[in-house]
């Protein structure tokens, strides 16, 4: 028996590639005895020869319908797209809630108890009327109480003050009319000091003139400087005591500004314990208005101080220059009058006698002078200090009452707060207390539900594709698919925690976008409807499109029908044929928006209805050839370059 073995490729079964063969027996020539004699052996070999001539068959049929680049290729109808004109948008998709645009909780840091209510849900306020009134009992006897000591406080600092003006005006009368003791005295041994020089000096000179009948040029250059060395002398002692006294001034000067600073600031510190008491922010803006004014007034007489200073310094200075100069002047004068003592020896010791008489004269009227001159400028400074008593006194009487008077703004503050008031014109929509309880918490929600809103968040990744302005398309719950549009109004430029903007909600329904359970960041957005429909409801659910880009009446493919290959892009266009059949080019087109479906696609060769190959890589192949369309299984999950899906 001759046996014939062919090996047939597996490939005509299973996929191009497949390096597998099956052997086939086939026989011919003569018989084999064993055969003869088994019948039922040699009629399985038949069986087996049709059998493996039939598959042969059905192998090679299918090989011809398979092998790419051969006449039997085609494309699966379902692996065919349509270029349709399409307004192509690239959003953010987020879901928030409505809210009202005017939102206030309406809350209050009194413990005093609710005496009554006047609103429940639904009513419609305005702006300034009451919610609410508290028990105002407690803090009416603290008034009372405070403004009792205050009087009693206004009462004493009002004598201290009279008292220390009355003495500054007894003291200012006594000045002017020339009734000062003081003063008086100091001027009676001036004049009398004044005419007893002038006697000596008359008699020195009657003596002089009759006994030596005449001075010598010498005598009569030493007698000269003589008298110019005393009145050097005395006025070097008048400028040193009008230095002295320009000291006390400055000095003064600068205390007076100082007391006065430190009442400021002492009023300043009471005002400040005050802003800290309080949380109502039109009550803070205007206590930091009084606040800054005195700051502005502390700042300008701490200027005035450095000047102040500045010349206290200087008049320090002149008082040791005055002092040097009196020095200086005894000296000159003692030298003077030794020089012409000896000279008038020298001629006559009565005359010589009758110039020292001229000199203890000279220093009794010259200390007489400057002594009334101290005296009066003693007064002076009498009434100067008793002028900065009167300053002191009403500084003092400014600090004792500041205290009073902050904790009675306070308590006036209080009361006011006693009568809950709306601070927005809208629409009560949550009512959080009840008569009798203690305020804790938003005690009502205001909203005006006329000016509506969508709040979203966003999230970190999205937040700069955002930006005000921008389009806006939406859904609600209460209006199923129906969609409205809007513009984007406000991207917070801070971001927040997501349960920071869940806490926000919890003052009513309209607070905002629906509570984050996660502490991821988020930006809160509000978008402006275009058309407030009368349906919306504030805490509306709502699912949002924020478009951040958008082509219209653009033509477009599905993204998985352009080949990119480096920086160009193709597609398969399918061009009609012969029949029913196509031929396949590529065609390199210009891509431009996308989203997760469709993109944009131009070249001149393109047009509405234009067909091309969805999934370009399975077909790579047939570029350039002419296959038919046929109703089969997609090739999406075939290799690339395997039509078919096979």
């Amino acid at each position: 028996m001759i046996r014939i073995t062919r090996l047939i490729p597996t490939s005509l079964f299973k996929k191009k590639g497949s390096s597998a063969e099956i052997a086939v027996t086939e026989t011919n020539g003569k018989k084999d005895d064993l055969v003869s004699k088994n019948k039922g052996k040699k009629k399985l070999r038949k069986q087996l020869l049709i059998g493996g001539a039939a598959a042969l068959v059905l192998a090679i049929a299918g090989f011809m319908i398979l092998k790419p680049g051969g006449d039997a290729q085609q494309i699966a109808r379902t692996d065919v797209a349509t270029i349709a004109q399409k307004d192509l948008i690239k959003s953010v998709n987020i879901n928030g809630n409505v809210a009202s645009a005017t939102h206030a909780s309406v809350n209050s840091t009194s413990t005093a108890q609710v005496k009554e209510i006047y609103v429940k849900v639904g009513d419609q306020v305005h702006a300034g009327q009451p919610l609410a009134k508290l028990d105002e009992t407690t803090v009416a006897n603290q008034i009372k109480a405070q403004e009792t000591s205050l009087q009693t406080t206004q009462a004493t600092s009002g004598q201290q003050i009279a008292s220390a003006r009355q003495a500054y005006a007894h003291s200012a009368e006594q000045l002017n009319k020339g009734l000062n003791s003081a003063v008086n005295s100091a001027q009676t041994a001036q004049t009398t000091a004044s005419e007893n020089y002038n006697k000596a000096v008359a008699a020195y000179e009657r003596l002089r003139d009759s006994r030596l009948r005449g001075l010598n040029e010498t005598q009569l250059a030493q007698e000269a400087a003589l008298n110019g060395a005393r009145n050097n002398l005395q006025n070097a002692e008048m400028a040193y005591a009008q230095a002295v006294q320009g000291k006390s001034d400055a000095s003064y000067s600068a205390y007076d500004d100082n007391y006065s600073t430190i009442s400021e600031s002492v009023k300043i510190n009471e005002l400040e314990k005050q802003r800290k008491l309080t949380s109502d922010p039109i009550k803070q803006a205007e206590i930091d208005q009084q606040i800054e004014t005195l700051r502005a007034t502390v700042r300008g007489k701490e200027q005035s101080q450095a000047e102040r200073r500045r010349q206290y310094k200087q008049a320090e200075n002149q008082v040791e220059t005055a002092r040097k100069g009196v020095a200086s002047a005894k000296e000159a004068l003692n030298l003077a009058e030794r020089q012409f003592q000896a000279s008038l020896a020298g001629l006559d010791n009565q005359v010589a006698d009758a110039q020292t008489a001229v000199n203890t004269a000279f220093n009794a009227h010259k200390d007489a002078t400057v002594g009334l001159s101290a005296a009066q400028l003693a007064a002076r400074q009498h009434l100067q200090t008793q002028a900065t008593a009167v300053s002191s006194a009403q500084a003092a009487a400014a600090a004792s009452t500041a205290g009073i008077e902050v904790q009675l703004a306070q308590l006036r503050g209080d009361l006011a707060k006693t009568t809950i008031t709306s601070p927005v014109t809208g629409t009560v929509t949550a009512v959080n207390v009840e008569v009798g309880a203690t305020p804790a918490g938003p005690l009502f929600v205001v909203e005006d539900l006329n000016r509506l809103i969508v709040k979203v968040n966003l999230k970190e990744q999205d937040v700069t594709k955002i930006t005000v302005g921008i389009p806006v398309t939406f859904k609600t719950g209460i209006t199923d698919d129906e969609e409205f549009k809007g513009t984007v109004a406000l991207v917070s430029p801070a971001a927040v925690k997501a349960q920071q903007s869940s806490a926000a909600a919890a003052g009513g329904a309209g607070a905002g976008a629906a509570p984050a359970t996660s502490a991821e960041v988020i930006f809160p957005t509000e978008i402006n409807m275009a058309v407030i429909d009368p349906r919306f409801r504030a805490g509306a659910s709502v699912r949002a499109k924020l478009i951040t880009q958008r082509e219209d009446k653009a033509l477009t493919a599905p993204r998985e029908a352009v080949i990119t290959e480096g920086d160009k892009s193709y597609v398969l266009v399918l061009q009609p044929a012969d029949g029913d059949k196509v031929r396949v080019e590529r065609l390199e087109v210009t891509t431009g928006l996308s989203n997760d479906m469709d993109i944009v696609i131009k070249s001149e060769k393109l047009k509405e209805g234009t067909q091309v190959i969805s999934y370009p890589d399975k077909y790579m192949e047939y570029e350039g050839k002419t296959v038919p369309i046929v109703d089969g299984p997609s090739a999406k999950e075939a290799p690339a370059g395997g039509a078919l899906g096979l």
